[in-house]
């Protein structure tokens, strides 16, 4: 949660926004309740009354730094009693949010392992764009560093409206990256048996296409003013923009998504969500409604 709220000001978020503050006390568990239901009623109602207090206590904490670092931004603190998951997904549904940001992952050590539990079940299931934040260990007054990973879909304009409409600081710095991933092209022949010779015949074709779409997203992003490199990788998406990201010391990496995101997804789905898993800095997915 902490890195969440530091990351928003790497974020190029406009100075007018609209900011809910949500901490949500996650409801006592099946073994919890029947210790409590042989306690007195005082008892419960006084955990009770602790649990909401503290959640109230902790939206407010964050509502207040937000105030400070973002004068102009209306922010509001809310509390509620819910599983994390379902209370997040509930409220941005219900304020119909643009974007929600959560950290990476909770306190126990499972989740500490690529997304937690709760970050993994709000980054399928949210309607709305996603931002998972991670703690950034360079300077704060480090230039911002921003990955925009592209691969040729229909996602990818509103990946690169979404970039070139934020107020970014001057020297902030921009890098298209797309990789030419041997699973992608063989998932594009009509048979699994002629696979490997389609990806042999077609193989230069598709760095060339590869080199027309980094290129084309540049210009994109130039015309609105932006500094921009282009990068182009082979092998495994996730794992060629997660070490990029760590080596350039990116403090984010962009990606385009069409509707929902699960794990056990389409090739193209899985690779959103690796890429939101393993990279080492922040990473922010533009949903498209579907």
């Amino acid at each position: 949660a902490d890195a969440a709220l530091a990351d928003l000001s790497r974020a190029g978020l406009p100075d007018e926004l609209e900011v809910l503050v949500l901490s949500v006390a996650e409801q006592a568990r099946p073994e919890v309740v029947g210790r409590l239901a042989r306690a007195t009623r005082p008892a419960q109602q006084a955990v009770s009354n602790a649990v909401e207090s503290w959640s109230h206590r902790l939206a407010e904490q964050a509502c207040s730094r937000l105030q400070g670092l973002f004068p102009r931004w209306n922010v509001e603190a809310v509390a509620a009693s819910d599983s994390p998951a379902c209370g997040i997904l509930g409220r941005a549904a219900e304020w119909e949010a643009d974007l929600v940001v959560t950290g990476a992952h909770g306190q126990s050590c499972c989740e500490r392992m690529l997304l937690g539990s709760v970050a993994r079940r709000v980054f399928a299931d949210v309607p709305c764009s996603i931002r998972i934040a991670r703690p950034c260990h360079r300077s704060v007054k480090a230039c911002v560093r921003i990955i925009v990973a592209v691969d040729g879909s229909a996602a990818d304009d509103k990946v690169l409206e979404a970039v070139s409409g934020r107020a970014w600081p001057a020297t902030t710095e921009f890098q298209v990256a797309t990789v030419v991933d041997a699973r992608l092209d063989a998932a594009r022949a009509s048979t699994k048996s002629f696979a490997t010779a389609w990806k042999h015949q077609h193989g230069a074709e598709a760095d060339a296409r590869a080199c027309r779409l980094v290129e084309t997203c540049r210009n994109r992003l130039c015309e609105a003013g932006l500094c921009v490199d282009t990068l182009i990788f082979e092998g495994d998406f996730a794992r060629q923009l997660a070490r990029h990201a760590k080596a350039w010391e990116a403090d984010c990496v962009f990606l385009g998504m069409h509707g929902r995101a699960r794990p056990g997804g389409s090739i193209r789905e899985r690779k959103v969500f690796a890429v939101a898993a393993c990279a080492p800095c922040s990473v922010e997915v533009v949903r498209t409604p579907p």
